[in-house]
């Protein structure tokens, strides 16, 4: 299968997911901009179309280019509005969760003093899967880095000063890490 229709199986995938249409509307009431879908919702979803591995729990990351105040958040009913490990709004219902990610507000944007894009975190997540997002307004999936780990079936390293922080917080090395990633995706690990 070529990008193309890969990214066009995509959007018609999502698009005839329920909960990620209802996910989609709350995060447009409460952001401007662009909007991406990020992490395993992208990647999990994409090797599952791709190379059928079990598609991706139901729950969903989003980037949100210009975020709404939290204090004038909209909740529709039968949700609630706390906020993730980050400090960033979270939105959970019975049914599944959202993070709320304001694109200003990205760790290794941060940490590496860069001017808030897509391109930036694209360049500063943990493993090469997970650099890879769905721009929810037009519908493309971006991140090249991210799409080729996905045609290769490999995860390795993206940025290693990231992978060391998301491995240490689940107590684990880079290496297990990203082991216990490639495992769960049926991938290979790329080390080095």
């Amino acid at each position: 299968m070529e990008r193309g229709e890969l990214c066009r199986k995509y959007a018609a995938f999502m698009s005839g997911q329920k909960e990620f249409s209802e996910a989609r509307s709350i995060v447009f009431n409460n952001g401007f901009g662009d909007i991406w879908l990020i992490q395993e919702s992208v990647y999990k979803n994409l090797a599952h179309i791709l190379h059928a591995i079990p598609q991706s729990p139901i729950g969903f990351k989003f980037i949100v280019q210009i975020p709404t105040e939290y204090r004038e958040m909209q909740l529709p009913r039968g949700w609630e509005l706390t906020t993730n490990g980050f400090g960033n709004p979270k939105f959970i219902s019975k049914e599944f969760t959202i993070d709320y990610i304001p694109l200003n507000n990205i760790n290794s944007i941060q940490r590496r003093g860069l001017n808030p894009s897509i391109e930036s975190y694209l360049t500063g997540t943990s493993l090469t899967v997970d650099s890879i997002a769905f721009n929810v307004l037009t519908q493309q999936v971006v991140g090249e880095i991210g799409i080729r780990a996905i045609f290769d079936r490999s995860v390795g390293v993206n940025d290693d000063v990231e992978a060391e922080i998301e491995a240490s917080k689940k107590g684990k090395t880079v290496e297990q890490y990203l082991q216990e990633r490639a495992r769960d995706l049926r991938f290979r690990a790329v080390m080095g």
